[in-house]
Parts: structure tokens; sequence; C-alpha cells
């Protein structure tokens, strides 16, 4: 198994769409935490503009798109730096689709082994 460091929390499966949450205070996460990846699963971290802070994005898998998985973006702060990411980690390998919380249009990815897949939505 690979340990890839990034400044994340963990991703949440419900198996059904994403739902709202109550408004609640928003932490400000600091430092580096291991990405549980491996042969048989990879991460993805989404960075986004501070628009985004506390909305959930989700990924679908292409073949069972009724299995979604979701994560707010959160606020991190990184050598320095202040950046807003939503991190998933671990997903099973395979095609999937990333929806942004307005519009859900679905960008196509795919998941390898052991690697960290990455979008950039600040531009």
């Amino acid at each position: 198994m690979s340990e890839h460091r990034h400044d994340h929390t963990h991703a949440h499966d419900h198996g059904q769409a994403p739902h709202e949450q109550p408004e609640a205070p928003q932490r400000v996460h600091q430092g580096e935490v291991v990405l549980d990846i491996g042969d048989d699963a990879g991460g993805l971290i989404v960075y986004t503009t501070r628009e985004l802070h506390g909305q959930e994005i989700e990924v679908f898998p292409v073949i069972n798109p009724e299995h979604k998985t979701h994560t707010d973006v959160q606020e991190r702060r990184f050598q320095g730096q202040t950046i807003y990411t939503a991190v998933f980690t671990p997903l099973p390998l395979g095609d999937y689709r990333v929806s942004r919380p307005s519009g859900r249009a679905g960008e196509a990815i795919t998941i390898t082994p052991g690697q960290v897949t990455e979008l950039d939505w600040r531009g």
C-alpha cells in the first residue's frame, strides 16, 4: 500500500443522493494527513475557490451512477497558504463523474491504483 500525504479529511458514502446539512461552525484544517490508498484504491482531491466552502461535491461511478459518495469543501492551511479542497479517499478503481454543487454536470475522471487524481476548479 502506498502512502500519500495531503491536507484533507475523508469523504463519506451514503449510497444515496446528497442531503442538506445544518450550518455548523466552519473548522480550518492544518497539517498533513495520510491517504489510505494502494493497489485496489486511489484518491481524489478537488481544488476549489472560497465560494464553494462548505458545499458538497459528489463523485459516482459511471457504471453505477446511483452509488454516490460526497464530501464538503473544507478550508485548509498548508505551507502558509489557504486553500479550499474536497478530498475523497479511498475510491475503488474505475471511471467516475465528479459533480459540482450547482449544475451537477459531471466531469469525467479515472481512479488508478495508488494514485491521487487532482481536479482544479479554481480557474
